[in-house]
C-alpha cells in the first residue's frame, strides 16, 4: 500500500507540473510575448523588441524594473501609443497594467494593416478609463463618422445611431490605482469578450471582430500607464 501511495503521489506531481498554461492549452499558440525585463543597449532605439512608438511627439516610454512606464506629453495632439505586429484570427491579447490615476484612459486597438478601406485598418477597440469599459467595432464607427463628414452633419441619423449602438457596449469599471491588474481580450468568431482580473465584464458581437486577418495591435495611453507584460495567443 505504501509503494502504491508513493507511486500515485509521483504521478500526481508529474501531472501537476506538466499541465499547460492557459496560453498554451488547447490549440493556442503564443505569437507574441514581452515581459519588458531587458536592459537597453547604449544605442537602443525606443524600448526595443520591435515596438513602434510615437515618441516624436515627445511622449515618454521608460523601461524600468521589468516594466514600461508610459507618460503622455500633455501638449501633444495624440495619445502616447505603442504598436506591435501579432498575427491571429481567433485568440487572446493579455495586458498586465498598473494605473496611476483612475480617470486616466487607455485603449487597445486591434487592426489589419492590409485593410485599406478603413483608416489604419482598425477593426475594434477596447477602452478603459473614467470608470467605464467600452468595446466598439472601430470599422463601423469610422464608416459612420466618414458618412457624417461627407454629409456635413454633426449628429448621426437615427439609423446610424442605431447601428453605432449595436456596435458598441459599455460596462462600469472600478479599478484600484498603483496595483497590478490583468486585462484579457478574447476573440472568437464575431464575438469579443473582455475580462479584468479574471472577471468577465463585457462582450460584443459585431462583424469586424470576425475579420479573418488581424496582424497588429496598438496600445494608446491618454495620461500615464505602466505595463509589465503583453501576450498575444492565436487559437485556431
Amino acid at each position: 500500500m505504501l509503494r502504491f501511495s508513493a507511486f500515485c503521489f509521483y504521478v500526481l506531481c508529474i501531472a501537476r507540473f506538466a499541465m499547460p498554461t492557459s496560453a498554451e492549452s488547447g490549440n493556442s499558440t503564443v505569437v507574441f510575448d514581452d515581459q519588458f525585463d531587458r536592459e537597453l543597449t547604449a544605442d537602443a532605439q525606443g524600448i526595443e523588441n520591435d515596438w513602434k512608438l510615437n515618441s516624436h511627439e515627445e511622449h515618454r516610454f521608460v523601461l524600468q524594473d521589468g516594466a514600461v512606464r508610459i507618460t503622455r506629453n500633455s501638449d501633444a495632439k495624440h495619445y502616447a501609443n505603442l504598436l506591435h505586429k501579432a498575427d491571429f484570427r481567433n485568440g487572446s491579447l493579455t495586458v498586465r497594467f498598473k494605473l496611476a490615476d483612475q480617470s486616466a484612459p487607455f485603449r487597445i486597438q486591434v487592426r489589419d494593416s492590409a485593410l485599406k478601406t478603413i483608416k489604419q485598418g482598425m477593426l475594434f477597440n477596447v477602452r478603459a478609463g473614467n470608470g467605464q469599459l467600452e468595446l466598439q467595432d472601430a470599422a463601423i464607427a469610422y464608416q459612420i463618422k466618414q458618412s457624417m463628414k461627407a454629409a456635413k452633419v454633426a449628429k448621426p441619423s437615427p439609423q446610424q445611431q442605431a447601428t453605432l449602438d449595436a456596435a458598441t457596449t459599455r460596462a462600469s469599471l472600478d479599478l484600484s490605482v498603483n496595483e497590478w491588474h490583468e486585462l484579457l481580450v478574447h476573440v472568437q468568431g464575431n464575438e469579443l469578450t473582455v475580462s479584468i482580473d479574471g472577471t468577465e465584464l463585457a462582450s460584443l458581437a459585431s462583424e469586424s471582430i470576425a475579420h479573418p486577418t488581424k496582424d497588429n495591435f496598438r496600445i494608446e495611453v491618454g495620461r500615464a500607464l505602466e505595463i509589465d507584460r503583453v501576450t498575444v495567443a492565436s487559437r485556431e
